[in-house]
């Protein structure tokens, strides 16, 4: 992963497999002020979700079944971030 110094992408950091110069996936760099936000609505919404168990297996669930239908991708993935940390 690498922050990209090209003016088009300048607010975002780029994930490229380094054995084909292939860009992965793009994110955009944000804010401490909007970080703080995203971690204040994880905590309000953990204090409601960790009391409805049924509503947490749902969504494991559908998090499982997510992975299943995409277990190619999801290896290929793993792949090339496993052959990123060895070189």
């Amino acid at each position: 992963m690498r922050n990209n110094d090209n003016n088009k992408n300048k607010n975002k950091i780029i994930t490229i497999n380094p054995a084909t110069e292939e860009i992965l996936q793009e994110y955009d760099i944000i804010s401490k002020n909007e970080i703080k936000e995203k971690v204040k609505n994880a905590k309000y919404a953990f204090k409601t979700w960790k009391h409805d168990i049924e509503e947490r297996t749902s969504y494991i669930v559908t998090l499982a079944e997510e992975f299943s239908k995409r277990k190619e991708e999801l290896a290929r993935i793993c792949t090339i971030i496993m052959w990123n940390n060895s070189v």
